[in-house]
């Protein structure tokens, strides 16, 4: 009798166990039905118009907010009707915000090439503000113009020195010396796929991104997010590889920001797509009252030496433009307002 009781006891631990082992594998698979659920909501929002730019919209112009929610931005810079176009035949001032891979080479080669225009060399913004501030004061030989590129990874960002160029401006209209500032900006896509082949060229910046062959898979990797508003924000530096707390956890606050400064302080935010139709013929008219020489210029790219070496937008998946959409929102929403806020017909400039 005391061995069936010992068999029964026995028999009632295994059962037990067996139990406690079974309630543990439903209680895993349930928490991993759980996070499985979870993870597949969250990949078919991103994959939806939730998260998407509406690059593709003609209606309201999206702007970030952190709640993601779609509303009319305000109008900043719309003009109430054409201005005169800046004249600098007898000198001035003119400081270009270069982002990088939006057109800026051929923008410092059609300077480089125009008579009565000094391209300062490219160096810290600090090291070439004395220049600066001396010719503001009309402290320059009749018909020179200072051409300034911002365009350096040891510059600040240009958010970091608006309230410098507001003073620069200030004083060169009291002292009557023409003052113009702008940049240029690219469509996402596009800028997105200049950016990662010149890192591939050559060594790009110095090397800083190169991980092996240009592939799709390596695009994907390596591209930053929202590269043009980083650059704005934070500066140049902030897309070197060896500043990724730079880099990385860029808000929608920050974006709208320096929006706002680009609308405030500058002059002209040309596109890229359009050089050849709007900034340069703006440009040659500002110089010399004659837009002929930027509708003749010819663009140019660093890149056409080696263009099999290359990633092509035609040759991309539909996951690789998905993924550059996505992580190039603030951009698009960007691109998007810059060419309404933005137009040539703000200006009085005729053979165009």
């Amino acid at each position: 009798m005391f061995s069936s009781r010992k068999s029964i006891k026995k028999s009632s631990y295994l059962v037990s166990a067996a139990m406690k082992r079974k309630y543990r594998f439903s209680l895993l698979a349930l928490l991993f039905f759980i996070c499985w659920s979870l993870w597949a909501t969250f990949t078919t929002l991103l994959r939806t118009e939730y998260f998407l730019p509406k690059h593709f919209s003609s209606g309201s112009v999206m702007i970030s907010g952190t709640n993601n929610s779609t509303k009319t931005s305000p109008e900043l810079h719309v003009p109430k009707e054409s201005r005169p176009i800046p004249n600098f035949r007898g000198g001035g001032v003119i400081l270009y915000m270069h982002m990088a891979k939006a057109g800026g080479t051929t923008i410092r080669e059609f300077f480089l090439s125009s008579p009565n225009v000094i391209v300062a060399p490219r160096v810290k913004f600090s090291d070439i503000l004395p220049k600066i501030k001396l010719w503001v004061t009309g402290d320059f030989q009749k018909n020179q113009t200072l051409m300034v590129e911002i365009h350096d990874g040891l510059n600040p960002s240009y958010v970091d020195i608006a309230s410098i160029i507001d003073r620069l401006r200030s004083q060169a209209h009291a002292n009557k010396v023409p003052f113009f500032v702008f940049t240029t900006v690219r469509e996402p896509l596009s800028h997105a796929i200049s950016f990662y082949n010149f890192e591939h060229l050559d060594g790009g910046r110095g090397g800083r991104y190169v991980t092996g062959k240009p592939t799709e898979e390596d695009l994907i990797k390596i591209l930053i997010p929202n590269m043009q508003c980083l650059f704005v924000a934070r500066g140049d530096i902030a897309m070197w590889k060896d500043w990724a707390t730079l880099k990385f956890g860029l808000t929608d606050e920050e974006c709208e920001e320096a929006y706002n400064v680009i609308v405030k302080t500058m002059d002209w935010v040309g596109t890229t797509e359009r050089m050849s139709n709007e900034t340069l013929p703006l440009l040659a008219s500002i110089l010399t009252g004659d837009p002929s020489k930027g509708i003749e210029m010819k663009p140019k790219n660093v890149q056409n030496k080696k263009k099999k070496d290359t990633i092509i937008k035609e040759n991309l998946s539909s996951h690789a433009i998905d993924h550059i959409w996505n992580i190039t929102r603030v951009d698009s929403e960007w691109y998007q307002k810059i060419q309404r806020d933005y137009v040539m017909s703000m200006w009085n400039l005729t053979n165009i």
